[in-house]
Parts: C-alpha cells; structure tokens; sequence
C-alpha cells in the first residue's frame, strides 16, 4: 500500500487524511511529539504458499 514507506503510521497521526495540512509547516506542526513506532524485527524464515496447478520445471514446450 502507499503508506509502507512512511515514517508516521496511518493511525497515529492527529488528524484524518482529508484534514491533513496542506503544507509541511502545518503538518510537522500537527505530528510535534509524535513518537514513530519500533520498526518490526525481520523474519527468519518466510514460507511460501503451496501453489496448484503448476508446471513442473522443464522445457517449454514447442508450438
């Protein structure tokens, strides 16, 4: 989503995105004392999901 790059949380700011300030003056204003959560700890492993219906690996086939 395009709030995975931000330093703020979506739900920690003061305000709704419809009355989010229109200058970064106002807007650091608003978020003043507003503290930025932990970032999360990286996983050691990731398991992908089995998936269905897949080739198996090979060549492809001729047309």
């Amino acid at each position: 989503g395009p709030w995975g790059g931000t330093l703020y949380h979506l739900d920690d700011l003061p305000f709704r995105l419809n009355d989010m300030p229109s200058s970064y003056g106002g807007f650091r204003e608003a978020v003043k004392g507003l503290e930025v959560r932990k970032v999360l700890d990286a996983p050691e492993e990731v398991k992908c999901v089995p998936m269905k219906n897949v080739l198996e690996p090979g060549p492809a086939p001729r047309p």
